[in-house]
């Protein structure tokens, strides 16, 4: 096992580890990293509360043509905001996929483009199609 070194601390790694951990401090504030500062979760508990209002008002067209425009267009951006902040939040890919593909989804049933039937035997499809290959 090699030896490494840290500014001004010098040692196995297990040594080095011992060492942070029995004083308890931590490597990144030994370093003087920042810790990353993460968004409050209200915030994407109101962006989801949100896209979903927006997506029922699509969804039964309540809105005027012209309103029903500005409304599809955050029926977009509510989703994609969503996704990056899930993703700054917990540096996950598969949760941020997963976000994606919801906001994905419900973006084509609230748009009348498929409807939750139809979207449940394409994702059904799909899964079955991957089963079978694996």
């Amino acid at each position: 096992m090699g030896r490494i070194k840290i500014k001004d601390i010098e040692g196995s790694e297990a040594d080095v580890r011992k060492l942070f951990q029995k004083s308890g401090c931590s490597l990144a504030h030994y370093l003087k990293i920042d810790d990353r500062k993460k968004i409050h979760v209200v915030w994407l508990w109101i962006f989801l509360a949100a896209f979903f209002i927006d997506a029922s008002c699509v969804w039964t067209n309540i809105f005027s043509p012209e309103w029903q425009k500005v409304a599809v267009l955050g029926l977009f951006l509510l989703p994609s905001l969503l996704a990056v902040l899930v993703h700054f939040n917990y540096r996950n890919w598969a949760l941020t996929t997963i976000v994606a593909f919801s906001g994905l989804i419900l973006i084509l049933i609230a748009t009348d483009t498929y409807s939750p039937g139809e979207v449940a035997r394409r994702i059904g499809h799909a899964a079955e199609k991957k089963l079978e290959t694996k």
